[in-house]
């Protein structure tokens, strides 16, 4: 039977996976992300979780169509209120805001188990996702970029230390992506245009801590005088 379709989103974060991991996909849809792991023999068992009754119907129906009942367990759950901290080695939690990926982090009932990775894709709010990673005692090991459908996603590789620290706001507008990545210059471009009118909007407003490291990192690159 041929593996289920992943859009190049989804397709990445499956990418990032480490081999032979347990996987909880926080937020799962139709958990197709789960069957593919598993099919693929990327994970030995995958938990299909989300917080909506309706989601988990199309979550059974995929795993029904693709015979993965044995590995892979759909759960009805509000972020990780309902799992154990020993059914995971891998936790992806994709396509969310990234104040709401931080909130399902924030509340996670147990500590964090040591080598757990995370897969983490906001869909908006990167920067105060790294903020709240790295204040949180989290360490992003890696950042990747994909485009779909003429947006551009970025995907953290994050696992828990409990070392905390404050970033700058370069850090945690830019995070981590490689320059050398064909797509950093439009990421980067698209960053630095919302700081310059996030920056011309204060300018008549309030001059505080942020507006002058905003305009610090517009200097830096160029785009004030």
């Amino acid at each position: 039977m041929p593996l289920p379709a992943l859009s190049p989103r989804l397709a990445l974060i499956a990418g990032k996976v480490p081999r032979g991991c347990r996987v909880a996909d926080i937020g799962c849809d139709h958990a197709a992300l789960c069957v593919w792991l598993v099919m693929s023999g990327l994970s030995p068992s995958a938990l299909a979780l989300d917080a909506a009754e309706g989601p988990l119907m199309a979550a059974r129906e995929t795993i029904e169509a693709y015979c993965c009942g044995r590995a892979v367990t759909p759960r009805l759950t509000r972020g990780f209120s309902n799992i154990g901290a020993n059914e995971f080695d891998c936790a992806v939690i994709a396509g969310m805001g990234g104040d709401t990926i931080y909130q399902i982090l924030a509340d996670i009932p147990f500590a964090p188990p040591p080598g757990t990775s995370y897969i983490l894709q906001p869909m908006t709010r990167d920067e105060q996702l790294r903020a709240y990673l790295a204040a949180a005692g989290y360490q992003i090991i890696g950042e990747d970029l994909v485009r779909e459908k003429r947006r551009l996603y970025v995907v953290m590789t994050v696992t828990y230390t409990g070392v905390c620290r404050q970033i700058t706001l370069e850090e945690s507008v830019f995070g981590s992506i490689p320059a050398a990545h064909p797509l950093w210059p439009d990421y980067r471009d698209s960053r630095l245009n919302r700081l310059r009118k996030e920056y011309d909007g204060r300018a008549e407003k309030n001059k505080d801590t942020r507006y002058l490291q905003i305009e610090n990192i517009l200097r830096k690159n160029m785009l004030i005088i």
